[in-house]
């Protein structure tokens, strides 16, 4: 027989009520109910003047009511114990190989990966690479894989990458972290330094299977749309127009405003054309290192160019980006 039980400051009805309400349940139509459910209410403070004397202050009283044996719980009830029952935490398992090895630890308490520090003295040559040990194995949580990353900080000063950095969960070996030195000097690695970080990422097992010969993938809007294919956007409906004689019931696409991404090639393909209309090249001279800069404003002069090939407008528009010296 299942039992709840309920502390409460009294024993009123309205407490009854509530507690039948907190837990009700409605059944499936073809699951059979059990015979009763059992309410337990322990009271700290019993208020009723009348009964004071009648009772003691670990009053006992039972509710009884059918509930099915399979219950359907009310999303209230679910949400309730999602936030009362503690969650299965994972953990992350870390075996030193070594005395000099330093065990992971994450720079805050919100930081998304854990910081793997070096265990010997080495050297990353300039425009070279090298392999930094960590004299450490692990054993990360199922249904994970451990990503080693780049450190932000050694990326942007001194120009140092990771590579190959994925660590499979059935993996106990040592971990390793392969260094990328792109900068002109070479980057020492004193013991005990930060070098990268690991970070846990779910994945997904999928099944391969196999489509056949004749079979054909789920169909998408992109299709096989490659290298640079999202980069362009279309805009374009469908329209249906009635007309006399062979035309009618022919249906066409109207494609309107096809644009792409812009390159710097582009700006200055648009900048020459601007000096091919008759205006002064110094002044288009001017306006080229920003084209090749990628300024936000030769994009959105570009943009609009697109839109409306008012040549007039363009020229307005770079005017007002660097005046012009006529």
């Amino acid at each position: 027989m299942p039992v709840g039980i309920f502390w409460s400051s009294s024993l009123s009805t309205a407490v009854c009520k509530k507690a039948v309400t907190a837990l009700s349940f409605r059944s499936s139509p073809s699951v059979p109910c059990a015979s009763c459910f059992s309410v337990l209410a322990f009271p700290t403070a019993f208020r009723a003047p009348r009964l004071q004397h009648l009772f003691l202050p670990t009053l006992l009283f039972t509710i009884r009511f059918s509930v099915p044996t399979n219950p359907i719980f009310p999303p209230s009830f679910r949400s309730l114990c999602a936030m009362s029952l503690p969650r299965m935490s994972e953990t992350l398992q870390v075996k030193r190989l070594s005395q000099h090895a330093v065990l992971p630890v994450r720079g805050s308490e919100w930081a998304a990966g854990y910081d793997l520090a070096s265990a010997e003295d080495t050297v990353v040559p300039a425009k070279g690479k090298a392999l930094v040990k960590t004299d450490l194995s692990i054993a990360i949580p199922p249904n994970t894989y451990a990503r080693i990353a780049p450190r932000s900080g050694l990326a942007w000063k001194k120009h140092i990458d990771v590579g190959a950095g994925v660590v499979d969960y059935d993996y106990r070996g040592p971990v390793g972290v392969v260094l990328f030195n792109h900068g002109t000097e070479d980057f020492g690695v004193s013991r005990g330094d930060r070098v990268a970080q690991l970070i846990l990422e779910r994945i997904s097992m999928a099944a391969v299977v196999e489509v056949e010969e004749g079979g054909e993938l789920p169909e998408t809007k992109r299709g096989q749309g490659g290298f640079g294919s999202t980069g362009v956007r279309h805009q374009g409906q469908l329209a249906e127009r009635e007309e006399g004689g062979n035309g009618e019931g022919k249906r066409m696409r109207v494609v309107e405003g096809a644009t792409s991404v812009p390159t710097g090639a582009q700006l200055l393909l648009m900048l020459k054309e601007v000096a091919d209309s008759g205006e002064d090249k110094d002044w288009i001279k001017s306006l080229k290192p920003l084209a090749l800069a990628g300024d936000t404003r030769m994009y959105a002069a570009w943009g609009a160019y697109q839109c409306n090939k008012d040549m007039s407008d363009l020229k307005e528009t770079l005017r007002l980006i660097t005046p012009s010296e006529q």
